[in-house]
C-alpha cells in the first residue's frame, strides 16, 4: 500500500467558497482516506510538506489537442509521428502541472491515421 500525507498548505473544498488553512490530506493507493483540520496520526506515510501551495481535486480538461497541436493542419503532413508524440507527451506533461488529471483530446489521437505517401 501507498499513503501519502499532505500538509502545511492550503485546501481547495469545491463545496466551499474560500481556500481552507490548517488541513492535512490522507491519500492511500488511489484513494482520499482522510481529510481533517487535526493531525492526521497514520504509520508509514510518505509526508508531503506543500509549503503553503495549494492542494485541490484534479481539473478536466474537455478541450486539448494533445497529438494534432499544429493549426496549419497540412504542415503536420510533413512532421515525423515520433516527434508529434514527443510534443504531445510534452503538452500533457504541461496540463499536469497545471492541475489537469484528465483530458479529453480534441484532435483523437487514438484515432488518428495518415495516408502512407512517398515518403514512408
Amino acid at each position: 500500500m501507498t499513503a501519502f500525507l499532505f500538509t502545511g498548505g492550503r485546501f481547495l473544498d469545491p463545496r466551499q467558497d474560500e481556500l481552507r488553512d490548517g488541513i492535512e490530506v490522507l491519500v492511500e493507493d488511489d484513494r482520499v482516506k482522510e481529510v481533517s483540520d487535526c493531525p492526521i496520526q497514520s504509520a508509514s506515510v510518505t509526508r508531503i510538506a506543500l509549503g503553503g501551495r495549494t492542494l485541490m481535486p484534479g481539473l478536466i480538461a474537455a478541450h486539448l489537442h494533445v497529438f494534432l497541436n499544429e493549426v496549419n493542419v497540412a504542415a503536420l503532413d510533413a512532421v515525423p509521428l515520433t516527434l508529434l508524440a514527443i510534443n504531445g507527451s510534452v503538452a500533457l506533461q504541461k496540463s499536469l502541472m497545471r492541475g489537469f488529471t484528465s483530458v479529453r483530446d480534441t484532435a483523437a489521437a487514438t484515432s488518428v491515421s495518415r495516408p502512407r505517401s512517398s515518403r514512408d
